[in-house]
């Protein structure tokens, strides 16, 4: 790709980022430790003594993923201004994904709690969980979670990408631009517009393809994407550490319809992961 291509390319890439920014809040994993009112990976849940623990339909415990806690967290239009959102999932080698059903809450559960209570309401014991052997859960311990608000890009893989892709390609690229410049520019465009990280809002982000085409597509609205991330700190590779990793290098999205979003309806989820 000569030098005249290659500015056409990053122009392309200009536009689309203008085109499709929205706001979220990028979550940061801190090994800080964590109360059971703070955004969180993993760790005892907020509990009022009311509250159920969620189970499978098999009567297996499920573990809490991530909470946030909106009264903490950067105010971000649509999202709760207050309360706690949990995200629990079944420890077993398939993450409490189902496959077929990836918006039945059974083996996954979305939690909102409106109303945070003093301590003296709350309960802090759980029940004993037991994950498969070596592989059943994305993370060790608990982590503490901040947030801040920048921009999300639309991910390659999203459905609606291409559409939009189309469209600016034909606006920055003539039709003397042979297809095999065309396959390059897409090779860059990915390498841009992967959409990995951890996130509330924004757009989702996908390894593989966008399992919302067609039939999901109304889980337009991202709740929570929680990619994978590593140490990669220390100079000898043997020490190098998973943080947080779905299969190989994978990505987690909880999504929700956005008419669902500003009802604080949690019912109604499609909760999917993938890898490379």
């Amino acid at each position: 790709m000569n030098q005249e291509m290659r500015e056409k390319l990053e122009q392309l890439c200009k536009e689309l980022r203008e085109t499709t920014a929205i706001p979220s809040i990028v979550l940061k994993i801190e090994e800080k430790p964590a109360t059971i009112y703070d955004s969180k990976l993993g760790g005892v849940p907020y509990m009022p003594k009311d509250f159920e623990y969620p189970h499978d339909t098999k009567g297996n415990p499920l573990k809490l993923l991530a909470q946030l806690n909106f009264n903490q967290l950067p105010k971000l239009e649509d999202y709760p201004e207050e309360g706690i959102l949990q995200f629990y999932i079944l420890p077993n080698w398939e993450f409490g994904m189902n496959y077929n059903y990836p918006m039945r809450q059974d083996t996954f559960r979305v939690v909102y709690h409106k109303e945070i209570l003093n301590e003296e309401l709350l309960i802090d014991e759980i029940p004993e969980i037991t994950k498969d052997k070596d592989y059943g859960f994305p993370f060790e311990g608990e982590y503490l979670l901040t947030g801040e608000i920048k921009d999300s890009y639309l991910s390659a893989m999203d459905f609606r990408f291409k559409k939009i892709y189309d469209e600016l390609y034909d606006k920055c690229f003539s039709d003397d631009d042979s297809q095999v410049l065309a396959d390059e520019v897409w090779d860059g465009i990915f390498e841009n517009f992967f959409g990995e990280g951890h996130r509330v809002g924004g757009y989702p982000a996908f390894t593989q393809d966008d399992p919302r085409d067609r039939r999901l597509r109304k889980y337009d609205t991202t709740l929570l994407t929680l990619g994978s991330e590593y140490d990669f700190s220390l100079t000898d590779q043997s020490q190098w550490w998973d943080l947080i990793s779905w299969g190989d290098a994978g990505i987690a999205n909880f999504l929700i319809s956005y008419e669902n979003l500003k009802a604080l309806d949690f019912s109604d989820v499609m909760y999917t992961w993938d890898c490379h």
